[in-house]
């Protein structure tokens, strides 16, 4: 049996003229190594600073409509809501509500939402101003940031209606 007492190691250098392959080869790695990525850092397409997309919001109708008729001596009040029509028994009036979505650019979103609203009316009543309002239920498919779940949200549509998407409302 025997030890080893002592190693040494051996150690090769290789050399090579400047205007060699090689030397070539390696000043053009070496430039790759470091000056490439310095230059495409830089350029704006390693590191987005900024990004700006136009993106259309999907608004649905929440059949929650609000109508007051204004005349000479009379205010007339509708509401698609019970409890504000509980509070306004002396004016109410019962109203026809029709609605219609109107996608023009045919991209499953609504691009306008009409709402016909038809009051009747006695013969000696004469209407000079309406105001009407409605409750949109607005949302932005992307509008949270990209690693976060999406919201949850109810969305409660009456029995006998589909949802509906819609941007303005014409009365």
């Amino acid at each position: 049996m025997s030890v080893e007492l002592f190693q040494e190691p051996i150690r090769r250098r290789y050399y090579a003229p400047y205007f060699s392959c090689s030397y070539l080869f390696f000043l053009t790695t070496v430039w790759i190594l470091i000056a490439l990525p310095f230059f495409l850092s830089f350029d704006g397409t390693f590191w987005k600073k900024t990004g700006t997309y136009m993106e259309q919001p999907s608004l649905a109708f929440e059949y929650k409509t609000v109508l007051t008729a204004y005349g000479d001596n009379t205010a007339l009040t509708y509401s698609s809501m019970p409890n504000i029509n509980k509070l306004q028994e002396d004016t109410f009036r019962a109203c026809t509500v029709r609605t219609r979505k109107i996608d023009d650019n045919l991209d499953g979103l609504a691009d306008e939402f009409v709402v016909t609203i038809t009051m009747p009316t006695k013969v000696d009543e004469k209407i000079t101003k309406i105001d009407a309002g409605r409750e949109p239920h607005t949302h932005m498919p992307h509008a949270r940031p990209p690693h976060s779940p999406p919201p949850h949200r109810p969305h409660t549509q009456p029995p006998h209606t589909a949802p509906t998407h819609s941007p303005p409302t014409h009365v």
